[in-house]
């Protein structure tokens, strides 16, 4: 997501919290899981957001991934260090995970202008973000798929796939 305001003026990034509206334990038919495209690694800026903790956000700092950002990534930690503006934005990648649910969450970034604080959210509980904490191993999993517009889509499922931070679930894994 790009960080940025909508003129001219800075806005300093204090904080990322997350606000849990529910837990979903039933289970999905079938799961889309559009992933990310590019080639070569490109620096990100990386927060997790340990649903399963309570929403804990935990800064991973500078990583680099395979997905090509806006603007190159801020090193600043948050806080009045961590500036944005219209014409200087930041790239950052929230990461979900989560193990023992599915949440229906937001997340809320914390901002300062002109000495006057702010809070913006993304997700509301009318329309909130879903993170699938597991899935049964028979639920259809679609992945990079382009008719996502289809519920479900059409294409046949991929077979022996795993969701993104699947398997850090697994007993043992850390």
């Amino acid at each position: 997501m790009a960080l940025a305001t909508k003129d001219a003026s800075t806005a300093q990034v204090v904080g990322l919290r997350t606000k849990i509206f529910r837990t979903i334990d039933s289970e999905v038919s079938w799961i889309l899981n559009a992933g990310g495209g590019g080639c070569g690694g490109i620096d990100i800026r990386l927060f997790e957001a340990h649903l399963d903790e309570g929403g804990r956000v935990v800064d991973k700092g500078v990583q680099s991934v395979q997905e090509e950002p806006v603007a190159p990534p801020k090193k600043q930690p948050l806080g009045t260090g961590f500036t944005v503006s219209g014409t200087d934005q930041a790239q950052i990648v929230v990461r979900a995970l989560s193990c023992r649910h599915s949440y229906a969450w937001e997340l809320e970034i914390e901002y300062i202008v002109s000495g006057q604080h702010y809070t913006y959210s993304v997700g509301t509980p009318e329309e909130p973000l879903i993170s699938l904490g597991h899935r049964n191993p028979k639920t259809k999993l679609y992945v990079d798929d382009d008719s996502f517009d289809q519920q479900p889509p059409r294409s046949a499922p991929v077979v022996g796939a795993e969701l993104q931070g699947e398997s850090q679930c697994r007993p043992g894994s850390s």
